[in-house]
């Protein structure tokens, strides 16, 4: 009877986690994120419109706009003393679209260090290291996804 007991008490807590939605964006990515994705119900053509939209009137100049990729590449934008550029791709979905945001980052004191290994690497959550170079750029990408409208947050990690 004990063990009876403990199995529906394991299975009411699994089947109340299984239901219970998030409210709102998930602001705590998990560490080296370097993925920021937005689910949203709008078209793609449409999340490409306001990719472009958002991504100019945060300053960036846009580098490329394709219209049948659904792919944004930004040009360098210098905050203090780094450097960042962003890529935004819109991934078709059965009922809504997906906005991919990623980015690079260039600190030039840094550029060398073991941790960039000498090239630009991906903007990435590093909150833990609170002095890391990658929170500027972080903190700016993610900026970028919360003005996308009435869009839910996701976090990835994409090895490369």
């Amino acid at each position: 009877m004990k063990y009876t007991s403990f199995f529906f008490l394991l299975l009411f807590i699994s089947c109340s986690t299984i239901n219970s939605g998030t409210t709102g964006p998930d602001t705590t990515p998990m560490k080296n994120a370097n993925l920021i994705l937005i689910e949203t119900s709008d078209s793609v053509d449409e999340s490409f419109s306001k990719m472009d939209e958002i991504l100019r009137k945060e300053g960036f100049s846009i580098k490329l706009a394709n219209e049948n990729e659904l792919t944004i590449e930004t040009n360098a934008q210098k905050y203090n003393e780094i450097k960042v550029w962003f890529t935004s791709s819109v991934i078709k979905t059965d009922s809504s679209a997906v906005v991919e945001l990623s980015g690079l980052v260039e600190v030039p004191q840094f550029q060398y260090r073991k941790e960039y290994g000498g090239a630009k690497p991906d903007v990435k959550n590093r909150i833990k290291k609170k002095n890391s170079a990658y929170n500027p750029a972080w903190k700016v990408m993610m900026g970028i996804a919360l003005k996308y409208p009435d869009g839910k947050i996701w976090f990835a990690r994409e090895s490369g």
